[in-house]
């Protein structure tokens, strides 16, 4: 009879901080709905996990998923398709899929979301007008996702663990 596999034993458990946990808290009472919860629950248990090899990118993989969840709420297709900023876009990606050869699919991207999020069909110019510089609370947006999307991919030399500097790079 072959030996039973037991898990590896937790060697170092986490310790959560009362300050992560009302953290947590917090975030999940500003999110839309039970599967929004859901998700960070999940997301903030595998992180937790110290046992997992891949606790970074799956926690990673599943906050990206709620941003994204929670920016199809916020932005609704229709709802971004129908701004000026929009069409901008729009013709532009029409003219680079003609150059190109290759289907449009009229269907925006996180980044249209995340504008919308932020800035409703309010127009860059009169936002501008407005003297209202909602750039930076795009770039950073952007930054957030994109650095979980960088995470969000488990292959050789991207697999996340505790190094001295917090999170490095597991070959």
């Amino acid at each position: 009879m072959a030996a039973s596999r037991r898990p590896p034993e937790n060697r170092n458990p986490v310790v959560l901080r009362s300050s992560t946990l009302a953290l947590a808290e917090e975030l999940s009472s500003m999110l839309p709905d039970e599967f929004a919860r859901t998700v960070l629950a999940g997301s903030l248990g595998v992180a937790w996990d110290s046992a997992n090899p891949i606790r970074a990118n799956l926690f990673a993989a599943g906050i990206r998923e709620a941003v994204t969840y929670v920016l199809h709420l916020l932005a609704l297709e229709e709802a971004v398709k129908a701004c000026d900023w929009y069409d901008a876009y729009r013709e532009k990606q029409k003219k680079d899929c003609e150059k190109k050869k290759i289907e449009f699919k009229d269907q925006p991207a996180r980044v249209h979301r995340m504008v919308y999020a932020t800035q409703g069909g309010i127009s860059d110019k009169a936002l501008q007008e407005l003297g209202v510089d909602i750039g930076d609370a795009h770039k950073r947006l952007r930054s957030v996702v994109d650095g979980l999307s960088k995470y969000n991919h488990v292959r050789p030399g991207n697999v996340y663990g505790s190094g001295a500097r917090g999170y490095d790079a597991v070959p």
